[in-house]
């Protein structure tokens, strides 16, 4: 999606999140640089690598600026804005932040499918403020999810991960009914 909205020379911010800093926040009473591992400043610099395309990195939210930026910057420009999960809202979904990040653009493209699940200012209540699509990974997310449930190729082997089995548990006993 991001190399097809720069041939089209589009300008792009890239809204994400990485882990919970707010939680350690709270539980671990961490300051400062030790929340460096829930930066996106790397991604930045590994998406310039893949991108073949400079990607500017804007450490925060400071809104007003952030759109003056964006409005100076050039056709094709790529923009990575920090963590959104710094900020207590996101997880709120609240409704001022997603107008606060739907300010600063013109459409929303949600190609994040692991957290479209998520009610996020930045995934559900955005929604709301701007034209909104999915973009190119999300739909071949769903093509494929669909065919394996519509018409699995058999032998139908399911492996599943991540750290909460909680969130695994309806998946699980849906296809505990058709995986061989």
């Amino acid at each position: 999606t991001l190399k097809f909205l720069i041939k089209a020379q589009a300008k792009i911010l890239i809204l994400s999140h990485r882990g919970r800093p707010l939680e350690k926040m709270k539980n671990q009473k961490v300051r400062g640089k030790n929340l460096n591992e829930f930066s996106l400043r790397k991604d930045a610099r590994v998406l310039t690598k893949l991108l073949g395309k400079k990607v500017i990195f804007i450490p925060n939210f400071r809104f007003s600026e952030i759109k003056l930026i964006l409005n100076q910057a050039p056709e094709e420009s790529v923009f990575l804005l920090e963590n959104l999960r710094f900020l207590e809202s996101e997880e709120k979904n609240d409704s001022e932040l997603a107008q606060e990040l739907a300010s600063l653009g013109d459409y929303y493209i949600n190609d994040a499918f692991a957290v479209s699940h998520r009610a996020n200012a930045s995934v559900a209540a955005i929604t709301k403020f701007l034209p909104s699509y999915g973009g190119l990974g999300l739909e071949a997310e769903i093509r494929n999810l669909s065919q394996v449930m519509k018409n699995p190729k058999r032998p139908l082997v399911l492996i599943v991960g991540g750290g909460k089995a909680k969130d695994k548990v309806g998946i699980l006993k849906y296809f505990k009914k058709i995986v061989d």
